[in-house]
């Protein structure tokens, strides 16, 4: 039975790349999700949207304070999978349907301790029209 799903395909490519996988610096990225890295080690992980509602995720804050504990526990295997350096990044506002929602970083990042963390700003806030032309020369450059 074939299911399509995003959520399929991206276990599938994880459980097959785990196999394939060797310490040689091939410059590949792995994209995975925590649960896929649980026993994993990479050099460099970058955690993307670590912002409250996602990390923890909305639901879990909703309906039952031990799914923010089990949450809790994710983010720990998470930020355990590097080696040498973790990259955590989050959003000040985020596209929802037709509007921007203000986002806060996840309440996760304050039970880090300080003196592990540095955190950077952008100087400017990039305009769309920019990201917009940074990803046409991106497609061009990489297309074939």
């Amino acid at each position: 039975n074939f299911d399509p799903s995003l959520y399929t395909y991206l276990n599938r490519i994880t459980l097959l790349s785990r196999d394939d996988q060797n310490e040689e610096d091939t410059g590949e990225v792995n994209i995975m999700t925590i649960h896929a890295a649980k026993g994993l080690e990479f050099p460099v992980v970058f955690i993307a949207g670590a912002e409250e509602g996602i990390i923890p995720h909305a639901r879990s804050m909703e309906e039952n304070a031990g799914d923010v504990e089990e949450e809790r526990r994710l983010f720990y295997v998470a930020i355990t999978r590097a080696r040498d350096k973790l990259i955590i990044t989050s959003c000040r506002t985020r596209r929802r349907q037709a509007g921007l929602l203000e986002c806060s970083p996840s309440p996760f990042l304050e039970e880090i301790p300080a003196e592990l963390v540095q955190y950077h700003e952008p100087d400017t806030t990039v305009e769309e029209e920019e990201i917009a032309k940074i990803f046409a020369q991106m497609k061009k450059k990489f297309s074939m």
